[in-house]
């Protein structure tokens, strides 16, 4: 082309050298992105390990909520028991009033009329008066004395009574002979 040796030499010197810094700037790019690419993944990794520990945690507590309703059943379920017992002690009292004095059974009355008044708050946990309160006909109850699940048939509130189905017969009981819990 007539272009001088020294202007030729020097022009492929500088394209030597553009050709080495873009050579040297793509394996720099290069190197970026195989660092991104590692960190993308270390990410994702973190990510997943999180996720899978966050469901065994949502996990666990759903089993702890479960054990704790099942606590509180149990617990229930025995405080139902005893107070059952001590009406069952209660009526027992009461059929011998007519055996005392005036005097003593009016007072012997009074005593287990406030007796009788204690019990009636004593088994009402906020579950179960609500277990109560939402009580309709066609609800399944539990009744611990006859280790039966039985259908409502009709529902006293003003007695504190429950009507159920119990086989063939209807049985009225109440509101603290049934339970929403079966014995486990």
């Amino acid at each position: 082309l007539g272009l001088s040796r020294a202007l030729v030499a020097r022009a492929r010197e500088l394209h030597v050298r553009r050709d080495d810094a873009l050579s040297e700037l793509m394996d720099e790019v290069r190197d970026v992105r195989t660092q991104a690419e590692a960190s993308r993944s270390a990410a994702e990794s973190r990510l997943e390990e999180a996720a899978r520990k966050t469901a065994e945690l949502d996990a666990l507590a759903g089993e702890l909520d479960r054990k704790g309703e099942l606590i509180e059943a149990e617990a229930q379920r025995g405080l139902e028991e005893r107070v059952r017992g001590a009406r069952t002690a209660l009526e027992r009292a009461r059929s011998l009033l007519p055996q005392l004095g005036a005097a003593p059974r009016e007072e012997m009355a009074r005593v287990l009329d406030d007796l009788d008044q204690a019990l009636g708050g004593a088994s009402l946990t906020e579950r179960r008066a609500a277990f109560l309160k939402s009580l309709k006909k066609g609800d399944l109850v539990y009744l611990p004395r006859y280790k039966q699940r039985c259908p409502v048939h009709k529902v006293r509130r003003e007695e504190g009574e429950v009507v159920v189905k119990l086989g063939s017969m209807k049985l009225s009981v109440g509101f603290d002979e049934v339970t929403l819990y079966e014995a486990l």
